[in-house]
């Protein structure tokens, strides 16, 4: 499959992305690299949700010149 290593490897928008998410009591946490474009997206979220996980691959979106959505 297309997780190893705490890691999940994807093709978003034709782009190949590795990431990561995760979180605890009251913090969120989502990074994401797209090693073709060497572009990397941390999001740091000291409350509870889906708000990282949302805006990660937003801020990804914007980065690649694409436009961003409204979740």
């Amino acid at each position: 499959n297309n997780y190893a290593l705490g890691l999940t490897i994807r093709t978003i928008d034709g782009r190949k992305v590795v990431q990561h998410n995760g979180g605890i009591n009251g913090f969120n946490t989502f990074l994401s690299y797209y090693p073709e474009s060497r572009i990397t997206i941390a999001v740091l979220a000291n409350l509870n949700g889906p708000a990282a996980d949302q805006l990660g691959p937003q801020l990804g979106a914007i980065a690649h010149g694409d436009g961003a959505t409204k979740p």
